[in-house]
C-alpha cells in the first residue's frame, strides 16, 4: 500500500518498531509534533505527507529526532493553529530535503517575508514550491511592511513567488497568501473598509488566474469593484448585499456566473437581485439554499412573481429550506413552483403534513424533514409512511423531531 489518506487519529506508541511500513502518500487528519518522529521511523519511505491539523503540544524533546528518519519526505502540507513561528520553525528544519511546502497558519510572523527569506536559505535551501495562506491581527501601517517583506529579489526574482495582501479595515484582520490561491474555499468582503495589495507585477497575467483553485465563495456584494476575477465557483454564498444599481454588473465582472451549480442566500436581498442572479447563472444553476435572513416568500411574492418562479420550477433540483416553515396555502404553491426536487430540507408544523408532502413531490430521491412536534402516532414509522403515501422502496434515519429519507424508484 503506497496511499493512506483520513485516519483521525493514528496511536503510533502501540505499534511494534518492527512493523514498517512502505506508505509513500499518507493524509491524516491530527498529529502532535512530538509523535511525528515515530511515525516517520515506522514509514521509512514517505515522501508526500499532508497533515490537516497539526496541533502543538509544546513538546520539543523529540523533534532532533525527526531528521534522522524523514530523509525521503519531499513534499509537506500543514494547518497550524495557536503556533508560534519559531516552534513552528523548529520543527521545519528537520525537513532538510524538502522541495514542495504548502501551509495554513495564523500569526504575526507566519506573514514576515524577510523571516521566511531567512529560515528557507538557511534550512530549506532545496525548497522549489511553497503556497501559504495566513493570516493575523495587524493595523493598517502594517499591510505596507508586510507587502514590503516580500518584494526582495528572494521573492520576485529568485523563486517569483508572488503574494496578495488582502486587509479588513473593520475588524484589524490581515490575510496573506500566494497566489495562485491555494484552497477551493474564499470569503471575500469588497467593501469600502476593504484593501487589497499585491506583489505581482503589472505587466504579469498571473492575478487574471490566480483564483481559478477556488469553487466555494462567500461574498459581501457591494458597489465597490475589484479587479479579481473568479471563474471557477461552484457553490455561490451571499453573506450581504448593499443594493446599488452597479451590483449587476460588478458581479458579473467578479464572477463567471455560469458556472455557479449551487447558490446560498444568507442575507435580505431584493427580488430583482435575486431575479438577475437566476438569469445570469443560465443552465447551471440547479440547488439554492436560504437561510435565516432571507424569506423566501418575499423573494417570491408569495410565489405570484410569475418570472421568478419560472426560473425555480424549470431549474432547481435541489433546496435548502432549513429555517422556514410555511402554511397550508403557501405549501399548496410551493407544490407547484417546485416540483421537480429531488432533494429537500424543510421544516414543517406537525408530522401528518409529511403525508402531502411525499405524495406532492413526486421526484424526490431524498429528504431532510424536521417537525416543530414530537413523532408520536403509534405504530412502525415505515409501516405508517407506506400506508399513507407514495413511496414503496425507500429506508430512513429517525430521531424524535427529524427523519432523513432516501426514496428509491417506485
Amino acid at each position: 500500500m503506497n496511499y493512506l489518506t483520513g485516519f483521525l487519529f493514528i496511536n503510533f506508541s502501540k505499534i511494534e518498531p518492527l512493523s514498517t511500513s512502505n506508505i509513500e502518500y499518507l493524509t491524516i487528519d491530527t498529529c502532535p509534533p512530538n509523535r511525528l518522529y515515530r511515525l516517520f521511523m515506522l514509514s521509512p519511505q514517505l515522501k508526500y505527507l499532508n497533515i490537516r491539523d497539526m496541533w502543538n503540544d509544546y513538546g520539543r524533546s523529540k523533534l532532533d529526532s525527526i531528521s534522522l528518519f524523514a530523509p525521503k519526505v519531499m513534499a509537506l502540507s500543514m494547518t497550524i493553529e495557536y503556533y508560534l513561528c519559531d516552534d513552528f520553525h523548529l520543527l521545519l528544519k528537520q525537513f532538510s530535503q524538502l522541495k514542495q511546502l504548502s501551509l495554513k497558519a495564523r500569526g504575526e510572523d507566519f506573514t514576515n517575508g524577510r523571516k521566511w527569506e531567512n529560515f528557507i536559505c538557511s534550512y530549506l535551501p532545496r525548497l522549489e514550491e511553497f503556497r501559504f495562506v495566513c493570516n493575523d491581527i495587524l493595523i493598517a501601517t502594517t499591510m505596507n511592511q508586510v507587502i514590503e517583506s516580500f518584494q526582495t529579489d528572494f521573492w520576485t526574482k529568485q523563486h517569483q513567488w508572488y503574494i496578495v495582501c488582502d486587509f479588513h479595515v473593520d475588524r484589524d484582520e490581515t490575510y496573506v497568501y500566494t497566489v495562485p490561491y491555494m484552497f477551493n474555499e474564499f470569503r471575500l468582503c469588497p467593501i469600502s473598509t476593504f484593501e487589497s495589495k499585491t506583489t505581482v507585477p503589472s505587466s504579469s497575467t498571473l492575478l487574471a488566474h490566480a483564483y481559478d483553485n477556488v469553487q466555494q465563495l462567500c461574498l459581501i456584494l457591494s458597489d465597490t469593484l475589484f479587479h479579481r476575477h473568479y471563474s471557477n465557483v461552484e457553490t455561490l454564498v451571499l453573506c450581504q448585499v448593499v443594493e446599488n444599481e452597479t451590483i449587476g454588473h460588478n458581479i458579473q465582472a467578479l464572477i463567471n456566473l455560469s458556472s455557479v451549480k449551487h447558490l446560498t442566500i444568507d442575507c435580505d436581498i431584493k427580488s430583482t437581485c435575486f431575479l438577475h442572479l437566476l438569469q445570469q447563472t443560465t443552465m447551471s444553476l440547479s440547488s439554492l439554499t436560504f437561510g435565516n435572513s432571507c424569506p423566501l416568500l418575499t423573494l417570491t411574492s408569495k410565489f405570484s412573481d410569475r418570472a421568478i418562479c419560472e426560473y425555480l420550477n424549470q431549474r432547481i433540483t435541489s433546496l435548502n429550506l432549513s429555517h422556514y416553515t410555511f402554511s397550508d396555502d403557501c405549501m399548496k404553491q410551493f407544490y407547484c413552483v417546485f416540483s421537480h426536487l429531488q432533494q429537500l430540507h424543510i421544516w414543517i408544523y406537525k408530522w401528518y403534513d409529511l403525508i402531502e408532502l411525499l405524495n406532492e413531490m413526486k421526484h424526490l430521491t431524498c429528504a431532510t424533514i424536521s417537525c416543530e412536534e414530537k413523532f408520536n402516532v403509534g405504530e412502525d414509522i415505515h409501516k405508517w409512511l407506506k400506508e399513507r403515501t407514495r413511496l414503496k422502496n425507500f429506508t430512513y434515519q429517525f430521531d424524535n423531531y427529524s427523519m432523513k429519507l432516501w426514496i428509491g424508484s417506485v
